[in-house]
């Protein structure tokens, strides 16, 4: 009897020390899926850095991603607008609501980049006809007329810009895409230094 008892004795020691091994290393397996959850971004214990609204992932700080514009004028929603950064003028009407029907809208650079507290105005028809567009170089600008969207009036009262040459300001930034330095107006046909030493200080991009 007593040799049964020490072999079932041993067995179950044999048992315990397998079972125990068996145990320790599932909980290694689990912990290093969990590290390599980790690293791989699977898992995140400080928790989501976004938060929801409206059905979709909010960035936690929208500042980072966003800037805010005022559209205005021959829009239907004229107002306050938060874009992506990178988005384009075009997005900002878009966002308004779009055109009117009164709208000119070949007036702005509509593939213009947009910027945090940009103020665009589309004008109507009957405005850019008669020549009388609000004058609002000074948003941001100084006071400086902004050469990627200044209309044809505008730019004319530049020193040395005649309706030709303000007609080949706005071609070349429409082609383009827009200025990306003021010395980039010396690349439009006709304004060469002497013209731009006299408009440099009058003139802007945005």
């Amino acid at each position: 009897m007593a040799v049964i008892a020490l072999a079932v004795t041993a067995a179950g020691v044999v048992f315990l020390c397998q079972y125990g091994k068996e145990e320790n290393l599932g909980f290694r397996q689990k912990s290093e899926e969990i590290e390599e959850g980790l690293r791989s971004g699977d898992a995140d214990p400080a928790g989501d850095q976004t938060r929801e609204g409206g059905g979709e992932n909010v960035p936690a700080d929208p500042e980072d991603t966003s800037v805010c514009v005022h559209v205005c004028g021959s829009v239907r929603r004229e107002g306050v607008f938060f874009l992506s950064v990178g988005m384009r003028v075009a997005d900002a009407v878009d966002a308004a609501g779009g055109f009117t029907e009164d709208a000119d809208t070949s007036y702005r650079n509509l593939a213009e980049p947009v910027s945090d507290g940009m103020k665009i105005y589309i004008p109507s028809l009957e405005e850019t006809a008669s020549g009388f567009v609000p004058d609002l170089s000074e948003d941001g600008n100084g006071g400086k007329v902004n050469i990627n969207s200044a209309g044809l009036q505008q730019l004319m009262t530049l020193p040395g810009i005649g309706e030709s040459r303000a007609r080949d300001i706005i071609s070349w930034r429409e082609e383009h895409g827009g200025f990306t330095d003021i010395s980039d107006i010396k690349k439009v046909s006709g304004i060469k230094d002497a013209v731009f030493e006299k408009i440099k200080n009058l003139i802007a991009v945005r």
